[in-house]
């Protein structure tokens, strides 16, 4: 397969990017294990290359992903609910006992920043 600038831009690709490859390959170049070794040590997106020139080969590989995750997350779905019904008197107890310690070191920030700006009557709330 050969890659060259107009079939980059085809593709949409950042100018930046068509800059360095253009600038390595002016006249394009053969895509083989040699050229993407180099294009990697440009710093070009081989990765965003292959998936908009092979968008048959990413489409088949998401397809068969999704199968797997959506039973990765079908089997998951009891397992954290379990969990956090399992945590939820855990987490209503922390949050009742920090409750008190948060409202008071926001009421304290919130009379720092009055008096850091002059705002009147922040000594008494102190």
């Amino acid at each position: 397969m050969r890659v060259d600038e107009a079939g980059l831009r085809a593709l949409d690709a950042c100018l930046e990017q068509v800059a360095i490859f253009e600038s390595e390959w002016p006249d394009g170049v053969e895509v083989d294990r040699a050229a993407l070794a180099r294009a990697g040590e440009l710093g070009l997106d081989t990765g965003w290359w292959f998936v908009k020139a092979f968008p048959a080969r990413v489409d088949e590989y998401e397809a068969a992903r999704k199968a797997l995750v959506d039973e990765y997350w079908a089997a998951r779905k009891p397992l954290d609910a379990e969990y956090w019904a399992a945590r939820k008197a855990l987490d209503d107890e922390y949050s009742a006992k920090r409750k008190p310690l948060d409202d008071e070191y926001w009421r304290s920030v919130s009379v720092l920043v009055a008096e850091l700006l002059g705002l009147p009557g922040c000594e008494e709330a102190l």
